[in-house]
């Protein structure tokens, strides 16, 4: 048997054998197919005919005064109990939680009704049994720690005012001090004779702070013997919001929800316990020392009411929000007013009503103008108490307030307390109050709770929502997902929920009354839960589109919406869906009835490796949404991949054109069994001698072949029309936890057919082809190695040799987080340059020449994967960003 003849029998074994292998090979990846992630269809309408406008005032907030939310919270007042009301008027009282500096042989301190305010009649009376050369070192006096510690901080002034009266001429010194008040923050010294503090005399100072301490507190200390009455003490920052008196860090964790509408003050705080403690809005107006403050007996703290009436006003026009003001209808947790007996309690809501709407010349009216605010406050929605739809005496009262408002103010939208979720309500109302507190599973099931709701009745008014503490613990993942799949319902049930608010809004970290909250804070930190999170979701979606949207194949983990929204002149579609489930699911989106181009997009995602994460003080961005683009290519469809336990989505930027341009990414997931036969064609085609010249099998001719400059610039030409939003998020460092390349062994997409395995090489250094950046990613939690590995044409004459050694030193090269490299494999026959060596590497006759350029047949690119043998990564998690090195 000649040569060639025996050339032409193996060449037919190969081919024999290779034809037999492929189809037990084919067999099996069609079983691995069946097994893949299950693909979820999102049917999406976005024809003029199905869409419909969704309310502006969709979503809000609620606060409610529970867990020090206002009092030690977003009022940035520091004195707690600041008018010593808090022990009650029996005297002498508790003084809680003010203290004394020094022993009963050198100063006595207890309450008296000697107060120069009539409805807050206590004041403290502190006796100076020692002088100046008696006194301790300091002297002696009183302090207050505020709330759990005063946050004092370098540079920042603070206003103090306080009432003081003596007998003699006075000396005291008023500091802000460290916790234990060994070191001075701030001091001065307020001096004056008897016949000038002979009377109760107000006093004010500014004190500017010359270091930082989060537990610090306020002091009165003298050396001065005698007797001194202090009342109404006040201590609050220069740098308050607009100098109206609220805590700037959590008004703005307020304000990132652009919040539609807020619902004040409560709750069950509105209700009481019993009526005696109920809130009261005509004794929370007028001046701050006025005010006589009440024990709130349903979260059991005092408050001095300085967030008032008027203040919760001012809170929502500040915020730009709707407010819904809840008043009391004579029903507490433990008892009622009758019916026959509530128009004291009408004529209060109506009066209250006045306040906020009426004229500068009306008797409310006029109170308001005097707080310094003359023109009317915009009050459209009120609430007829609070979860009382099931005492005896609601409707009948519910009635007299309807009937009473209704003629005062017939464009006031009033909120019953009844659910007509299910059934029709027996009393005419504008809206309906819906709260719902339940586990995640069942949260999320509820998401089609209003599907079957009648349209033709009051709105749903969803004011308070939640997973219970039993799932959600101090705030997890686990409840925001149970909490984002109820949402997505109610956005698409819009046409009869008219507004939405989740509860509570906040907590004090030192005094958890209720958990979870969406907010938790302490005196001088702060951090948004997870479900805090999810709200920032549907910032866009009040007054925006929705677009009707159905979803098919196994849906009993996933839930997802469709919207069209306009911001700063741009128009957008937006995705949004949970994967409540252990596994990914690629989502299927297609949209009908739009011809439209996308020209940019981006993606926002939520998840953590264990659905139990919560944030902290430790790590307050735990979890917290990660963004960054999505690449754009010209595909049929739109998949998305939605990783375990996450809630992503997906905008949209249209351009209108009569393309459709669809995104493509580490999202974006398209499956071919062919890129998974990738690594057999490539060994068959290394044993049976294909020629080095041959076009290999399954790869695609392209009329296209610029070299890695030509592709550079017409990346930059592509990225100069997205708009700068869009832009600024490639700058972002993101989690990308639903990157499927290294993350997911089943992570394929369309490839260019690899050369044959033995023909490699391991060079290090920076390498373009088609300039894409893969980083570290922040998110994971190995330390994982990294050796790029690269096809090389034997023919090129390029086979690089390395011992063992210096190959295993590569592979344990680590990449650290901001240390991005260029990585494409190098195709045969593509252009390819050089463009940096690795610092530290001297091998250089082991790079390819700076300049040695190779001719591209195919610019298709190739997948990144453990199944691909062109590049060994061990799994390291990647991102697409836009750093781009320069050739």
């Amino acid at each position: 048997m000649d040569m060639e003849t025996s050339w032409r029998f193996l060449r037919s074994v190969c081919l024999l054998s290779f034809v037999l292998g492929s189809f037990s090979v084919y067999q099996t990846l069609c079983l691995v197919d069946a097994q893949e992630d299950a693909i979820v269809t999102l049917q999406v309408d976005a024809s003029n005919v199905t869409r419909r406008p969704i309310p502006e005032t969709l979503f809000g907030i609620f606060f409610e005064e529970i867990n020090h939310a206002g009092a030690g919270g977003l009022w940035a007042e520091l004195v707690s109990n600041r008018g010593f009301e808090a022990g009650g008027q029996i005297i002498p009282s508790n003084i809680w939680p003010w203290s004394i500096i020094g022993d009963e042989s050198s100063i006595y301190v207890v309450t008296d009704r000697s107060s120069c305010f009539e409805r807050n009649k206590i004041a403290l009376r502190m006796e100076v049994l020692c002088d100046s050369n008696s006194c301790p070192t300091g002297g002696v006096g009183v302090y207050n720690p505020g709330y759990w510690g005063m946050n004092i901080e370098k540079g920042k002034k603070y206003k103090v005012v306080f009432y003081v009266r003596s007998t003699g001429d006075i000396d005291v010194s008023v500091s802000f001090t460290s916790s234990n008040g060994s070191s001075t923050l701030a001091s001065e010294n307020t001096i004056a004779l008897a016949s000038d503090v002979s009377s109760w005399t107000k006093m004010e100072m500014l004190l500017e702070a010359n270091g930082t301490d989060n537990g610090a507190r306020l002091q009165f200390t003298t050396t001065k013997k005698g007797s001194i009455w202090f009342d109404q003490v006040s201590a609050i920052p220069m740098d308050t919001y607009k100098g109206h008196g609220f805590r700037n860090d959590l008004f703005q964790m307020m304000v990132d929800l652009k919040p539609r509408f807020i619902r004040f003050p409560g709750g069950c705080f509105v209700e009481g316990d019993w009526l005696g403690n109920a809130f009261r809005w005509k004794e929370t107006v007028g001046a701050w020392e006025e005010r006589p403050g009440h024990y709130g007996d349903v979260w059991k703290y005092w408050t001095d009411d300085a967030l008032g009436h008027f203040e919760f006003f001012q809170l929502a026009e500040d915020l730009g929000a709707s407010p819904i003001w809840v008043f009391n209808n004579g029903i507490s947790h433990n008892d009622q007013v009758e019916t026959k007996n509530v128009m004291p309690f009408v004529q209060e809501a109506i009066d209250g009503i006045e306040f906020a709407r009426g004229d500068s010349n009306s008797t409310w009216g006029s109170v308001r103008a005097a707080m310094g605010h003359p023109e009317p406050f915009e009050l459209k929605y009120v609430a007829v108490g609070n979860e009382d739809c099931f005492k005896s005496f609601y409707r009948g009262n519910y009635l007299e307030f309807y009937d009473a408002i209704k003629k005062a103010y017939p464009d006031i939208k009033i909120i019953s307390n009844c659910d007509a979720s299910s059934k029709p309500l027996d009393h005419p109302a504008d809206y309906f109050d819906y709260h719902i507190y339940t586990l995640a599973r069942d949260l999320f099931s509820k998401s089609h709770d209003f599907d079957n709701t009648p349209r033709n009745g009051p709105k749903a008014f969803v004011s308070e929502y939640a997973v219970s503490k039993t799932d959600a613990k101090n705030g997890n993942l686990l409840a925001a997902l149970g909490e984002a799949a109820f949402l997505l319902g109610l956005e698409k049930n819009s046409g009869i929920v008219g507004m939405v608010s989740y509860a509570p809004l906040f907590v004090n970290t030192n005094d958890r009354r209720w958990i979870p909250d969406a907010i938790v804070f302490n005196s001088s930190h702060l951090y948004g839960t997870p479900s805090y999170w999810v709200q920032q979701f549907f910032t866009e979606s009040s007054g925006a589109t929705l677009l009707n949207s159905t979803l098919n194949g196994d849906t009993s983990s996933v839930e997802a919406s469709a919207i069209s929204f306009q911001t700063n002149g741009k128009d957008y579609i937006q995705i949004k869906a949970v994967n409540f489930g252990e596994q990914s699911v690629n989502l299927k989106v297609a949209v009908t009835g739009l011809i439209a181009k996308f020209y940019g997009s981006k993606k926002k995602i939520l998840t953590s490796a264990n659905v139990m994460d919560e944030n902290s003080f430790s790590n307050p961005k735990m979890i917290v949404p990660q963004e960054s683009l999505l690449e754009m290519t010209e595909e049929e469809e739109l998949m998305f991949v939605l990783p375990p336990h996450s809630f992503s989505s997906f905008d949209l930027l249209k351009e209108s054109e009569n393309v459709l341009k669809m995104p493509k990414s580490d999202s974006y997931k398209k499956t071919s069994t062919m890129s998974k036969m990738a690594p057999l064609i490539a060994l068959f085609t290394g044993l049976c001698g294909f020629k080095k010249n041959a076009r290999p099998l399954g790869t695609i001719e392209t009329m296209n072949q610029s070299s890695p400059r030509e592709t550079k610039e017409r990346e930059q030409t592509r990225n100069d029309f997205q708009n700068k939003e869009t832009d600024d998020l490639w700058n972002k460092e993101s989690d990308d936890r639903d990157t499927n390349a290294f993350n997911d062994d089943s992570s394929e997409a369309d490839s260019e057919l690899p050369l044959p395995p033995g023909r490699k090489g391991t060079i290090r250094g920076t390498y373009s082809c088609n300039n894409m950046v893969l980083r570290r990613s922040l998110s994971t939690k190995k330390k994982l190695s990294a050796s790029l590995t690269i096809q090389i044409p034997r023919s090129l004459s390029m086979v690089l040799k390395r011992d063992k050694e210096e190959d295993k030193s590569v592979r344990k090269k680590k990449l650290n987080a901001n240390n991005s490299i260029l990585v494409r494999p190098i195709i045969l026959g593509e252009r390819c340059r050089v463009l940096d060596a690795e610092p530290g590497d001297e091998d250089q006759s082991q790079r390819m020449a700076e300049n040695r350029i190779y001719r591209p047949r195919s610019m298709s690119s190739i997948s990144i994967s453990r199944t691909n043998s062109n590049i060994d990564m061990n799994a390291i998690p990647v991102e697409v960003t836009s750093e781009e090195q320069k050739i």
